[in-house]
């Protein structure tokens, strides 16, 4: 299991940041557990889901603490801080009494921009598997994932030789050449809840999220997005 642990609702500035509020994560955790349902061959009646996708990531639980970080997890942090260098500031920086969501979820893997793919048919195939889970997302639930970059496609070992989609009640099979894909990171994410709702992050809000070092592809991107959308992030 992974825990993704994200402080809020505090004044202290993380990663040169505001803290976001409670609601903006709560947006994130509906995203996360709806998607989860996606993975599941059949709905609640027994009969075959209509769109199905096991690549996004399976979210276990969501839930709110607070208080200081434990002795052993502040060692740990910095140990792999020393040994790969961490891009967020330090756990223990942070007030005693500040407040946390944590998401748990699934352990998928590596992620695909350190991952070693072998070879052409297993690019091919998680590019593939990426492809049908954003076009199941989408058909059952307007799903965008609004940050797919390759730091947010997870990969580890295939347990069988093809994975199984299904699209408008239309099984589709792709071989996965011994490995599969797993979509994480659903913070700047929007989607339509099965009861309708629209759950997304407001991304005018946070402005820095549009910079980023200059040359890479990803962020030469960014700064068209808000005008695409108008402002309007709800909007598919």
């Amino acid at each position: 299991i992974v825990f993704k642990v994200v402080p809020v609702e505090g004044t202290a500035m993380v990663n040169n940041a505001p803290q976001k509020r409670a609601h903006e994560m709560a947006a994130e955790a509906v995203i996360a557990l709806t998607l989860t349902g996606l993975r599941r061959p059949s709905d609640a009646a027994g009969q075959p889901a209509v769109n199905q996708s096991s690549c996004f990531v399976e979210t276990h639980q969501v839930g709110v603490c607070r208080g200081p970080y434990a002795k052993e997890l502040v060692r740990a942090w910095h140990k792999w801080d020393k040994a790969h260098g961490s891009e967020n500031d330090p756990v223990d920086g942070l007030q005693p009494s500040q407040l946390y969501l944590v998401i748990a979820m699934a352990d998928c893997g590596r992620d695909l921009e350190k991952a070693a793919v072998p070879g052409f048919d297993q690019a091919r195939s998680l590019l593939a598997q990426v492809a049908m889970a954003l076009a199941v997302g989408e058909e059952a639930l307007e799903f965008e994932h609004r940050d797919l970059h390759w730091g947010n496609v997870m990969v580890q070992a295939a347990a069988s030789p093809t994975i199984n989609f299904r699209l408008k009640g239309q099984d589709i099979k792709v071989d996965t050449h011994g490995m599969t894909a797993a979509l994480i990171d659903f913070t700047a994410s929007r989607l339509r809840t099965l009861t309708g709702k629209l759950a997304y992050c407001n991304l005018s809000s946070d402005p820095e999220l549009f910079e980023g070092p200059k040359g890479e592809v990803q962020v030469s991107l960014h700064p068209d997005l808000p005008c695409l959308f108008y402002q309007h992030w709800s909007t598919s």
